[in-house]
């Protein structure tokens, strides 16, 4: 029986164990336990006081959601203390009293803390023989009021005023403070005082005056002054304005045809202030016949004119024709007549008639006008017709056109004959252009400039050369039709465009020279257009770097649509040469054009941009590119138009394309061709004959530094709209059907 009951209390105790295990560890009681706890030190989360039970807890470092608890008993010493309201024993003047402290848990009280001692508060006895009073002390026995103990003798402190009743005895002002005064409670010949603010508004006005006085539209005005302080002042409105008083009405302004007179009075108060009125009444028109007398700008006639105004016209009869200019004096008389005017003119000359030349005037630092200065608000056109030749007898401009200005040439009749040594009795060449568009306008129309020879103008070391015909200085020049031949420049033999326009649409320019660049156009930092006409014979012949026999684009802008640029020569550029400048050809025909060094048609060199969509380049004739030559940091793009029939005697008889060389390092030459037809082109040596690969149509090289090699690249046959081609005069590298 006692080895059963042993048995039993073991097999408990085991179960008991295993079912505290499971419910610490919240495992199932079919699963293993996650773990066996390892608990950490007590910590105490719940401090025990006089009047609860505290509580340690302990968290298991495995898990620190399992914890576990425990209680602390109650600790009767843990009071939470405050002063209490009682003493347990009060202070007196000369010993420490006693505080207490109560426990906010269970209100235990006990005694705690020292109370200083209050000290003695004295004052003077019934029996001080002097007593204190308020700036002196006294002298006697003293008695403490808290404990009434006594001293038989010594000092009383003085009482001090007690100063009450306070009253204004010096009134504030507008600029000086007031004063209180109080008297002492004790001791009533005792007295103090004590500042009162500033009153801003207490002011002291006297008397009102006049200080302004009225005036024929303001009334008067009256001041009053502060006798405080001068500085305080207050106005009001015075007298009455007085109102105007006219008087001595007289005619300021008489009346003419259509309007009255003005009369005008002056106010008597105040001559500054007048009035105008209606004078006398309008007098109406009186017109007269008045014969005109024709002259060289206007024709004649009988006019009624107003004897009021001669500015008033109303009729005219019997016109009488402008006079017609046959010599030298009339001509300057016309010039003289027409200055200073606005509008619209005719000049009509007859016969042959010699021009003095108008040069720069270097003491008005400008230019001669032919037609004076106009105002820029308004436009002065001047037309030349009639027949004859007008020729220049010294050196200078026959016609000058400035700002706001129009020239217009139009009779076919008529001839400017410039100034060449030997001709037509000259003894000296000129030294500038025969018309010179200066900021103006010039429209050619019909007629003849030639026979100029420009040598060269030079102005402080600045040196002018250019345009033996026509000079465009930022002005615009149309030229519609007529001739400009046989004329001789430094730069543009014919005309010569320099930050101006150059519109043509038809006419001749023709048998021209330029001894540098441009035979027939030389375009510099300007615009020039092409649409019709003929440049045609002309040459750039001063040596062998001349340029440009037809036209000649520097830094300036070339865009051709139709017309025609043939029979010119040049060494280089026979037809057009660009240089840093752009030419777009999208129309008309350069043909029949020669030169030397390059570029039969069109030589596109120094930056320069030739871009061709349409027209045609045929029958031209050099050493390489009889069509185009591109060299020298140039580009060619051809997208449209033809290039047949041209000759080149070294290569490229329609399109020579040259690049780096063995000497010259990196030239960024470029030709594309996306468009259009290159055809019938050849490549002759001197005796006549054809010579095969050398690019009949097409010839480009490139001298490539990278590899060492030269790029020869060709084409003997046409070359279709349908065939691209690219090559990088660079470094040789090309694309296309080659």
């Amino acid at each position: 029986m006692k080895n059963w009951k042993h048995s039993t209390f073991a097999v408990l105790i085991a179960a008991l164990a295993t079912a505290a295990l499971i419910t610490a560890c919240e495992n199932p009681l079919d699963t293993p336990p996650v773990h066996v706890h390892q608990w950490g030190a007590w910590r105490t989360t719940t401090a025990a006081t006089c009047t609860t039970a505290g509580e340690d807890t302990r968290i298991c470092t495995l898990d620190s959601s399992h914890k576990e608890t425990r209680d602390i008993a109650v600790n009767p010493d843990a009071h939470n203390w405050k002063a209490g309201d009682d003493r347990g024993l009060e202070p007196t003047c000369t010993e420490n009293g006693i505080g207490t402290r109560v426990c906010v848990l269970c209100e235990t009280a006990e005694a705690y803390g020292v109370i200083s001692a209050l000290g003695h508060d004295w004052k003077a006895g019934e029996d001080a023989y002097t007593l204190p009073t308020c700036t002196t002390v006294g002298y006697g026995s003293q008695v403490c009021t808290r404990c009434e103990e006594t001293k038989p003798e010594g000092v009383i402190p003085a009482l001090g005023h007690d100063y009450q009743d306070w009253t204004e005895t010096t009134a504030p002002t507008c600029t000086t403070a007031g004063v209180d005064t109080g008297t002492c409670t004790r001791d009533v010949t005792h007295t103090d005082t004590r500042a009162v603010a500033i009153a801003p508004n207490a002011h002291d006005y006297q008397n009102w005056r006049q200080t302004t006085a009225p005036t024929c539209t303001t009334a008067g005005v009256e001041t009053r002054v502060c006798s405080h302080n001068t500085a305080h002042k207050e106005t009001r409105t015075g007298g009455a304005a007085l109102g105007h008083d006219y008087q001595n009405w007289t005619q300021t302004t008489a009346p003419t045809c259509t309007t009255a007179g003005v009369e005008t009075g002056v106010c008597s108060r105040d001559a500054s202030h007048t009035e105008t009125r209606a004078g006398a009444a309008e007098l109406g028109h009186d017109y007269q016949w008045v014969t005109i007398a024709p002259s060289f700008i206007e024709e004649g006639t009988d006019k009624e004119i107003c004897s009021h105004d001669p500015t008033h016209t109303k009729d005219t009869r019997n016109p009488v024709s402008a006079l017609l200019i046959t010599t030298t004096a009339e001509w300057t008389t016309a010039l003289e007549q027409i200055d200073g005017k606005t509008g619209s003119y005719t000049l009509t000359i007859s016969g042959d008639i010699s021009i003095p030349g108008s040069l720069f005037d270097r003491s008005l630092d400008s230019l001669d006008g032919s037609f004076g200065t106009t105002a820029a608000s308004s436009t002065l056109t001047v037309t030349l017709k009639g027949n004859g030749t007008l020729s220049l007898s010294s050196n200078g401009n026959m016609l000058r056109v400035d700002a706001n200005q129009i020239l217009i040439i139009d009779s076919e009749d008529l001839i400017l004959q410039g100034l060449t040594n030997g001709n037509n009795g000259a003894s000296q060449d000129n030294s500038t252009s025969v018309v010179c568009v200066n900021g103006g306008i010039f429209i050619m129309n019909s007629g003849k400039i030639s026979g100029n020879t420009f040598d060269g103008l030079s102005f402080d070391g600045l040196f002018f050369g250019g345009g033996g015909g026509v000079y465009v200085n930022d002005g615009i020049f149309t030229m519609n039709g007529g001739e400009i031949s046989g004329n001789t420049s430094f730069f543009g033999g014919g005309v010569n465009v320099n930050y101006g326009t150059f519109t043509m649409n038809g006419g001749e320019i023709s048998g021209n020279t330029a001894t540098s660049s441009g035979g027939g156009v030389k375009v510099n930092d300007g615009t020039f257009t092409m649409t019709g006409g003929e440049i045609s014979g002309n040459t750039a012949s001063g040596n062998n770097s001349s340029s440009g026999g037809g036209v000649n684009v520097n830094y300036g802008t070339f865009t051709m649509s139709g017309g025609e640029i043939s029979s010119n020569s040049s060494p280089s550029g026979g037809g057009v040469f660009v240089n840093y400048g752009t030419f777009t050809m999208s129309g008309g025909e350069i043909s029949g054009n020669t030169s030397t060094n390059g570029g039969g048609g069109v030589y596109v060199w120094m930056d320069g941009t030739f871009t061709m969509s349409g027209g045609e380049i045929s029958g031209n004739t050099t050493s390489s590119g009889g069509g185009v030559s591109v060299s020298y940091y140039g580009t060619f793009t051809m997208s449209g138009g033809e290039i047949s029939g041209n000759t080149a005697t070294i290569a490229g008889g329609g399109v020579f394309v040259e690049g780096t060389t063995v000497s010259n390092t990196n030239i960024r030459t470029y030709f594309y061709k996306e468009g259009g037809t290159i055809t019938d082109n050849v490549v002759k040596n001197s005796s006549g004959i054809e010579v095969d690969d050398r690019g009949h149509q097409v010839w480009a090289y490139a001298y490539n530094r990278v590899s060492n090699q030269e790029v020869r690249k060709r084409i003997e046959t046409t070359v279709g709209p349908e065939v691209n081609l690219s090559f990088s005069g660079r470094d040789g590298t090309f694309s296309g059907d080659w």
